[in-house]
């Protein structure tokens, strides 16, 4: 079942500060955030267990990258939402997904 992991949980998994967790997710080597309430945001823990399996089996930064953008359009392409090739509404999608898998456990 997947879960929200908030950033402090991100930070003691990986021991990074958050601007390092930031400064990877924009050099495209972690996934982004999904909002999850108004000023609050979480990271689907099959995605954050996808990429530390990575890391430990020594993944380059460029497979880390395919890998995150594979775990992005998978996304995409479950949640039924949007096409694939639209990122703008990336977050719409994994909201959509995480709550129709929670929905159906």
């Amino acid at each position: 079942m997947n879960k929200f992991l908030r950033l402090p949980a991100i930070q003691e998994k990986f021991g990074l500060s958050r601007s390092s967790i930031y400064k990877l997710i924009s050099e495209g080597l972690f996934p982004k955030p999904i909002p999850i309430g108004a000023r609050s945001v979480g990271w689907l823990d099959e995605e954050i267990e996808t990429i530390f399996s990575a890391k430990i089996n020594g993944k380059t930064k460029d497979e880390l990258r395919s890998l995150v953008s594979n775990l992005h359009s998978s996304i995409l392409k479950r949640s039924s939402l949007l096409n694939p090739n639209d990122f703008k509404n990336l977050t719409a999608a994994r909201e959509k997904y995480y709550l129709s898998e929670r929905l159906a456990k």
